[in-house]
């Protein structure tokens, strides 16, 4: 589904994959589990934070270079 871009199929992957993360028995297991997302979430939100800070940036290069042309 990820590489077709089916909505529906990625969607239902979420779903099944949180719900599987709720009924895992081992509290400790289920907390791990947690934590590595919350990991992974904070890590793309830095990426994301990194590319908006460079956005001005590159859009001033942008608009040098086609005002120099």
């Amino acid at each position: 589904p990820f590489l077709k871009q089916q909505v529906f199929g990625v969607l239902l992957l979420s779903v099944v994959g949180g719900l599987a993360i709720r009924f895992i028995p081992d509290s400790e297991a289920q907390k791990t589990v947690i934590q590595f997302f919350r990991g992974l979430h904070a890590l793309f939100m830095v990426i994301t934070r990194w590319i908006l800070c460079f956005i001005p940036l590159a859009m001033y290069g942008f608009i040098t270079v086609t005002v120099l042309q």
